[in-house]
C-alpha cells in the first residue's frame, strides 16, 4: 500500500518552493537580507556625506561636525560596506548550503523509504 503525502502539491511552483525554503530558515534569510540591504544602501548614504563635504567646502555649510568629521564618517561608512559585503557573502553561503542540504536529505529520505 502506497502512502501519499498530502502536503506536497501535484505540480511544483517555483514561488511555493522558494517560500518554503525561506520559511524553514527564516532567521538566516532575515540576516542575509539585512547584510545585502546594508551593502546596497551605503552608497546612497555616502552620496549624502559627499554632498555635505562639498557644501562645507563651498561655504554653504549644513553640517556642524566639520570637514574631518565628515571624512571620518565616510571612512566609517566604507568600513560598514565592507562588513555588509563580507557578512552578506557568509550568510548567503550558509543559507544556500543549509537549504541545499535540506533538499538533498529530503530527496534521499524519499528515495530510501
Amino acid at each position: 500500500m502506497e502512502m501519499k503525502d498530502t502536503r506536497i502539491p501535484a505540480t511544483f511552483n517555483t514561488y511555493y518552493l522558494a517560500f518554503r525554503q525561506v520559511a524553514m530558515g527564516f532567521k538566516s534569510w532575515l540576516v542575509t537580507s539585512f547584510f545585502w540591504a546594508l551593502m546596497w544602501v551605503t552608497p546612497l548614504i555616502a552620496g549624502l556625506i559627499v554632498r555635505a563635504v562639498f557644501d562645507h567646502l563651498t561655504g554653504a555649510k549644513q553640517a556642524e561636525i566639520g570637514l574631518w568629521g565628515l571624512l571620518a564618517l565616510l571612512a566609517g561608512l566604507a568600513l560598514a560596506r565592507v562588513i555588509g559585503i563580507t557578512g552578506g557573502i557568509w550568510t548567503t553561503a550558509t543559507f544556500l548550503l543549509t537549504s541545499s542540504g535540506r533538499v538533498r536529505r529530503n530527496l534521499f529520505q524519499s528515495v530510501l523509504s
